[in-house]
């Protein structure tokens, strides 16, 4: 018997053979969790994932198939990454294996976030265990700016700490969709790449103003100072779940060199860091709409029983 997120799925031909066991798991996931790279062409169009806000990871080895632990990771971090499977020894992967430096024995998984040109971490083995492919994507598993897209990405990202010495900061740039401030929110990106401020109790992400209204709305109410040239930047704590301490800085957020926006922004976090600088505004919080539901919890379940009475957790 398999249990995926609820769902029970009975296998009726017992255990005798375990390639029959292997391809009933398979058979059980809801969709292709881990896709087969067909075409060359597809791989670019892949690693977009991360417009939408989520990282693309791929599997390379020399089975036909991917193997069933590959597509296990894949449905445990569905709702962090899209996941690809390219087989070596395919004229398709040929090119692909040059690019990125892919040895042709042995097995390798690459994680890519917005650069697409190199691998934000990757792994060669012989065999990679399911423990090490698990430590690798979790490590990996947010974009360098990622968007604050639902509760739970924002509880991951923005934990709850309650010690004002140790409070963690989220450091958020309030965007629009349309193409126009994309150009701000890859100054930002550049931004944390360069690593200016350096800090485990500092996060950076962006959110959507029009998706995230409610959540947006509570932070701005009070505001008159937010205008249409200059993005609008937060710098904010959560002592409680629905409770935020926060600042605005000032000057916004602006790729235009000129606007100091670096500067002003490395000055304001180390302010509050350090304690010179009061996260002066306090509100409640509602929370934020999950842009990915399509009606699924989302930490996934994948457990595997035979005919004894325990039940162990898969993967």
């Amino acid at each position: 018997m398999v249990v995926i997120d609820g769902r029970v799925f009975h296998h009726k031909e017992g255990v005798h053979k375990f390639s029959s066991v292997v391809n009933f798991i398979r058979a059980s996931f809801p969709y292709e969790v881990v896709s087969l790279l067909r075409k060359e062409s597809y791989f670019d169009t892949f690693l977009s994932s991360w417009e939408e806000n989520k990282v693309a990871v791929v599997f390379f080895g020399k089975n036909d198939k991917p193997k069933l632990r590959y597509q296990v990771i894949a449905f445990e971090y569905r709702f962090y990454g899209n996941f690809m499977y390219a087989v070596i020894g395919h004229d398709e992967v040929d090119e692909i294996l040059m690019r990125y430096n892919v040895p042709r024995h042995g097995e390798t998984v690459l994680v890519f976030k917005e650069d697409t040109g190199v691998a934000a971490a990757s792994l060669s083995m012989q065999e990679i265990s399911t423990s090490s492919l698990r430590e690798l994507i979790d490590s990996n598993k947010f974009l360098t700016l990622p968007r604050l897209s639902s509760q739970s990405v924002f509880d991951e990202l923005c934990p709850v700490e309650v010690a004002k010495n140790k409070k963690r900061l989220c450091v958020t740039l309030v965007t629009d969709r349309h193409t126009e401030d994309a150009v701000h929110r890859d100054a930002l990106r550049v931004f944390v790449q360069t690593g200016q401020v350096r800090s485990e109790r500092v996060r950076f992400t962006y959110i959507y103003r029009d998706t995230q209204w409610e959540f947006v709305k509570s932070l701005v109410k009070d505001d008159n100072n937010i205008n249409d040239t200059v993005l609008s930047i937060v710098i904010l704590w959560r002592p409680a779940v629905n409770k935020i301490k926060y600042k605005w800085v000032e000057t916004g957020w602006s790729a235009v060199p000129e606007s100091r926006s670096k500067v002003n922004l490395e000055v304001a976090i180390r302010s509050v860091l350090n304690g010179s600088g009061e996260l002066t505004r306090e509100t409640l919080v509602k929370q934020l709409t999950d842009e990915h539901a399509k009606g699924t919890e989302f930490a996934p379940s994948i457990y595997l029983c035979s005919t004894g009475p325990g039940c162990s957790k898969g993967g």
